[in-house]
């Protein structure tokens, strides 16, 4: 048979496919299966096929697609394996057939390149298939030519004949090698050098690791050099890695390790090659520059995964260029440089907890390096000791280390250098006391590094630059020794007060594992004590003043602070957890460290805090209770830590958590009520639902345009009066920036009567307008203001909102705080709804993060109810919340929220206002009065959702029972029209629902209305007719039907009769899809009960599938057509 014609199998030619487009290990298998279907082949074709495929893989090996050129060869790798009989001068003629190199000339660029690959491929695959000894002489001599006239041909494919060739090298006999290999390859060796890449230099590492003997160390030191990579030349070395693209792994994996083999170290390598790559380049060519400084930071890694000493290896980090890269500061993401940098830092550190060095000397290295870079004149600073890789040295450093380090960079903030790294220059200095300032920040801020001395000596220096000045030096007070100070909005005065509040914040929340939470708790708290009384002897020494002048005012307001402070401390220390004198404490202490940079709100809540602390210790004395028309002193403690929440800071927030987790023993429903206010949506209209159903989109936007239309419109006589004032202000608005869209938009409007720029020096007079004319240009004027102004709103609300939603999720915090203590039970109730609303109303577009939180609170509230009780409310306060969420669930659409309404519904049912061991599981009385009154609803009113009743009975139908008798009684009643038929059919499917195990009283319960449901279902069913019955009525009736005869546990035997059966198989011809699924559940089970059913189910089956087959007939089809 011809193979030009020759087809093989399908399943053959499939493997093909998998093979171009497949995965990695869809081609793995691909190339296993071929060879097997080429095996199980008869002998008659086997030789074809086989033909076929060798042809078609190698013909393959050209494609340009993405994953052919690989599994083609992978897949001739295989066959040459699999099949030892397939000559190899085959597979050579084969190649030479399918990818001819004739004809170059009118083919592509890409396609002569393809050609090329291909036979490259094709004779790498000889070479990986194991037999390249068995190619005689000339076949060996004709591979060893086609690799290297490919080499010559295209440059790009260098680096592809030379990786063939040292596989061909690996593969091949001393013999041969000698006889037929080198003889050529010396001759491509001979030119040494000159054009070297770095291909052409493994090419010669492997000729001489492979036979020595052949390839003499003489010819190398001849041509080459020797020492191959002797000093000598390394600027040879280097010129090929600068014209080798893309072969990094060849330099580091097979050049390198050859280096260090002639005793040399990873410095002078360095300094050799890697320190020429880190240079810049003359004509600032950025992109080439950082590839090659790419290529240094791979080759710094490397040496520095290979043996040295600490010596080779300080000597190493602080070489100039290396360490502008290694402590590489950079803003831009994803920079290839930096995580280079970060790798090379990896393994610096490794290599400094091996020899257990001295961390603190090479820190002190690293800043002597900084500064001597940064000395010259016209030289910038080099950031190198503001960098990430530093810090991470510096965490490196042990707790000694680190006290020594703080006090060297405390003693340089103040101007006493003692290691010399300030210089003179001013802007420079200001920037290396910045980064001493950052990494004072950094350590006392280390759980590593931190102790409560440091702290204190950090952060009372803080805040004295950034909030005091000295004027004459006072040895008697830390960080007053020297006149050093920092004029207000000086960089250096910003960066520590910023550095005070970030250092407070973190050492709240930093925990320590040999800690109690009470110790830290103590610790942070004596922090503060420390803190304020050193603003109490700073204010209080003559020669030492704020840096904003205190008003008489301020001074008493701290003075009373002060002394309350130091009582309620002298009660806290002898305290062993956290109570109100601490939780006051602690917020005394915040308000007055605030009262530094904000004085008015920090004076304004104090004024409450006081109050309310005198009620709370006299409370807690018994001495005298709360007036009745004053709010309780946990209300207003409650309003000022809603106010903290409001600053921006975080720690403020940290403090009111804390403050808040302290007085939770005190809280009221009322205090609840402060929080959750904040919670609910404001409503629009009269939507009582809390704004659940009102559009968040556009919608509400157009409401409050409307709104400010009308105020435009009610203020245009405002507008006339100011108009002589606007006048007088004309001179002052045109030096304001104008808004170039606004301009063309009342250009647009004026039209022929806009004057242009040029036209404003000529006196030229407008035409006169009619007065038609003139108030149709009004009208567009005041169009184009109105559009101004709305635009102007929308951006408000927007930022507002924006605002709002980010204090919600504070407040959530303090909601999660209610949530997990102790006393949730007694705040479910309050919690509930708000918690609810703010779920059903946030759009998870504008804002997925509250959204997302206010589910996860939801869920966890109603996880933490069960089981919970409530000591506060009463059970009409119950009723009443269960009354609002039932009305509730009238307004919602959304199924998902349907569905948590129903839930939240459930969880005020569940929870207890007594003692849980009196809880039943019955419903109480006045929630099953309400609940029936919500199914006649239900089912009486179209307008009440089925959907929320049947959701909250499938949370537990058991629960539900008692509305059974109610619901089949309005079934049975004559009078009850179809819709409410179905509405009854649906509920008792739900409460047919099987949930657990059952008690005798359940059972029985259970066992009378179903039976009772039952035989009138059976009734309805077999009153159903083949074309008048109502689909949506029938899918009701036989949903029931299943849902009854499930229940397995109440009925012992199918309880319909045979009658049920056959009229179901009679008329379910007629019936859609889903009606007949059910009807054949229905059939099915009665004819597990009833053998006889059984038999006439069969027989109808049969003869429905012999009309089937018949109408199915060419016969019948032909009749049709």
């Amino acid at each position: 048979m011809d193979t030009a014609v020759f087809r093989p199998p399908q399943e053959i030619l499939d493997v093909f496919w998998s093979l171009s487009d497949g995965t990695d290990e869809e081609r793995t298998a691909g190339t296993v299966k071929l060879c097997k279907l080429i095996e199980k082949s008869s002998d008659d074709i086997k030789r074809q096929i086989l033909k076929y495929c060798l042809d078609r893989l190698i013909r393959g090996l050209s494609s340009n697609r993405k994953f052919a050129r690989v599994g083609f060869s992978v897949g001739l790798v295989q066959l040459l394996r699999h099949f030892k009989d397939l000559a190899l001068t085959s597979v050579l003629d084969t190649m030479k057939e399918k990818l001819k190199l004739v004809h170059q000339e009118q083919k592509s660029k890409a396609a002569v390149g393809d050609v090329f690959m291909g036979r490259a491929f094709a004779i790498s695959a000889i070479i990986q298939s194991g037999r390249i000894s068995q190619l005689d002489d000339s076949e060996l001599d004709s591979v060893l030519n086609e690799l290297l006239k490919m080499s010559e041909k295209k440059s790009y494919l260098k680096p592809v004949s030379h990786k063939i060739t040292e596989d061909l090298i690996s593969q091949i006999s001393p013999e041969k090698y000698e006889a037929k290999i080198w003889p050529k390859l010396k001759v491509k060796l001979q030119s040494g050098w000159e054009l070297c890449t770095l291909d052409k230099l493994s090419l010669l590492i492997r000729c001489r690791e492979m036979f020595p003997k052949v390839t003499k160390k003489k010819f190398v030191h001849k041509y080459w050099g020797f020492p191959l990579f002797s000093e000598d030349n390394d600027d040879k070395l280097l010129k090929a890695i600068l014209d080798t693209t893309q072969k990094t792994e060849l330099l580091l994996e097979k050049i390198l390790p050859h280096m260090l083999k002639c005793d040399r170290d990873i410095v002078s390598i360095w300094k050799s090659i890697g320190e020429k790559l880190m240079q810049s380049l003359r004509d600032n060519r950025k992109e080439s520059m950082s590839q090659r400084q790419c290529v240094g930071l791979q080759l710094a890694t490397k040496l520095l995964s290979t043996e040295c000493t600490l010596e080779q290896l300080t000597e190493f980090i602080l070489i100039p260029n290396l360490a502008r890269c290694l402590f590489y500061f950079s803003t831009q993401k994803n920079d290839a440089l930096e995580k280079l940098a970060d790798a090379l830092c990896d393994q610096v550190v490794v290599k400094l907890k091996e020899f257990d060095a001295n961390i603190l000397e090479i820190v002190k290295q690293i800043w002597k390096l900084e500064v001597s870079l940064s000395e010259p004149e016209k030289s910038k600073i080099l950031n190198l000791v503001s960098s990430h890789n530093f810090t991470r040295i510096i965490d490196l450093l042990s707790e000694s280390q680190a006290e020594k380090y703080v006090h060297i960079l405390t003693s340089a903030v103040k101007g006493k250098d003692k290691w010399s790294i300030l210089l003179d220059s001013p802007e420079k200095q200001t920037k290396l006391i910045e980064s001493c300032l950052r990494h004072l920040q950094h350590i006392t801020c280390s759980q590593k590094h931190t102790t409560p001395q440091l702290q204190q000596s950090v952060l009372s220096l803080f805040l004295r630059l950034a909030c005091f000045k000295v004027e004459k030096k006072t040895k008697s007070i830390e960080h007053c020794e020297r006149c050093c100070n920092y004029d207000l909005e000086d960089s250096r005065q910003t960066l520590c007060e910023s550095s005070f509040y970030k250092c407070l914040d973190s050492l709240s929340t930093l925990k320590h594992s040999q800690h109690s939470k009470w110790e830290q708790f103590s610790k942070y708290l004596q922090l503060l004590c420390h803190l304020v009384e050193y603003i109490q002897t700073l204010l209080t020494t003559e020669d030492i003043k704020p840096l904003k002048p205190w008003p008489e005012e301020i001074k008493s307001e701290w003075n009373k602070l002060f002394a309350l402070v130091t009582n309620i401390k002298k009660e806290v220390e002898q305290e062993k957890d956290v109570s109100l004198s601490s939780a006051f404490l602690l917020l005394f202490l915040f308000l007055g460290i605030n009262m530094l940079t904000d004085f008015k709100t920090s004076t304004d809540l104090l004024k409450d805090v006081y109050i309310c602390y005198e009620r709370a210790t006299k409370e807690k004395k018994k001495k005298k209770k709360d007036d009745e028309d004053e709010p309780h002193w946990v209300e207003v403690v409650t309003e000022v830590l809603l106010s903290l929440l409001l600053l921006p800071s975080h720690l403020g927030r940290v403090i009111t958590t804390t403050v808040f987790k302290a007085i939770l023993g005190h809280m009221t429903p009322t205090a609840v009520g402060l929080i959750t206010d904040v919670l609910i949506p404001k409503k629009v209209g009269a939507d009582d639902a809390g704004g659940v159903l009102v559009d968040t989109g556009a919608g509400g936007d157009e409401d409050d345009d409307e709104d400010e239309l009308e105020d435009l419109d009610d203020t245009s006589g405002e507008d006339e009066a100011e108009n002589s004032n606007e006048e007088e202000m004309e001179a002052d608005e045109e030096e304001e920036e104008v808004d170039e869209t606004f301009r063309k938009s009342v250009k647009e409007a004026l039209g022929k009567a806009a004057a242009d720029k040029e036209d404003e020096s000529e006196e030229e007079e407008l035409p006169d307008l009619s007065d038609s004319e003139m108030f149709q240009l009004d009208d567009m004027l005041a169009e184009v203001f109105r559009q101004k102004k709305l635009a102007g709103g929308k951006k408000a609300r927007q930022e507002k909102k924006k605002e709002t939603d980010n204090f919600r999720i504070r407040i959530l915090d303090l909601v999660e705080t209610i949530i997990k203590s102790e006393r949730c039970g007694d705040f479910v109730i309050d919690l509930l709804k708000p918690v609810l609303l703010l779920m059903l109303k946030t759009n998870p577009v504008e804002n997925q993060v509250l959204c997302d939180k206010s589910k996860s609170l939801f869920a966890l509230l109603r996880s933490k109810a069960k089981g919970q009780k409530d000591s506060i409310h009463s059970e009409d306060y119950h009723k009443n919340i269960l009354i609002e969420l039932i009305e509730l669930a009238q307004s919602v659409v959304d199924s998902n929220h349907l569905q948590a309404v129903a839930a939240a519904c459930f969880t005020v049912m569940n929870l207890s206002c007594g003692d849980i061991n009196k809880t039943l599981p019955a419903l109480p009385s006045h929630y099953v009065d309400l609940l029936r009154e919500t199914l006649h609803n239900v089912i009486k009113k179209p307008k009440n959702s089925l959907q929320f009743l049947s959701l909250l009975i499938d949370l537990d139908p058991l629960k539900f029972q008692m509305l059974a008798p109610n619901v089949l009684s309005c079934l049975k009643d004559e009078s009850t029209k179809t819709h409410s038929k179905m509405i009854c059919c649906s509920l008792l499917v739900s409460l047919a629902k099987k949930t657990g195990t059952l008690n005798d009283t359940y059972k029985k319960t259970l066992q009378k209305w179903m039976t009772e449901a039952l035989s009138y279902i059976q009734e309805l069913i077999l009153s159903l007719e083949k074309q008048t019955s109502k689909v949506k009525f029938t899918n009701n009736v036989l949903s029931l039907a299943v849902a009854l005869q499930s229940r397995t546990d109440i009925f012992q035997q199918n309880p319909f009769d045979v009658s049920v059966s056959s009229h179901l198989l009679e008329i379910k011809s007629s019936f859609n899809t889903d009606l007949r699924r059910l009807a054949n559940k229905i059939i099915a089970a009665i004819a597990r009960s009833h053998p006889k059913v059984k038999a006439a189910t069969e027989k109808k089956r049969n003869k429905d599938q012999v009309e089937n087959v018949s109408e199915n007939s060419p016969a019948k089809k032909k009749k049709k057509v």
